[in-house]
């Protein structure tokens, strides 16, 4: 696991359960599935993508900063 994932799960596990998901890096709640990754992370159909290096979102990808506010 890497820190951006580790972050993600940190941010995002305080106040939702956090699962495996088959087919992105995480499943929150068991509804949305995400995956973490950098700013090129493209997330596959039903997917979100939790990208770095990124300031503004766009379509399913949203900035990995803003997971920091949940907390």
């Amino acid at each position: 696991m890497n820190l951006r994932k580790t972050f993600f799960y940190n941010q995002v596990g305080y106040m939702l359960p956090v699962n495996s998901s088959e087919i992105a890096d995480f499943q929150i709640d068991n509804t949305w599935h995400f995956l973490v990754g950098g700013h090129d992370a493209e997330p596959a159909e039903g997917c979100l993508a939790a990208a770095d290096m990124i300031e503004t979102g766009a379509k399913n990808k949203i900035p990995l900063w803003l997971f920091g506010f949940l907390y």
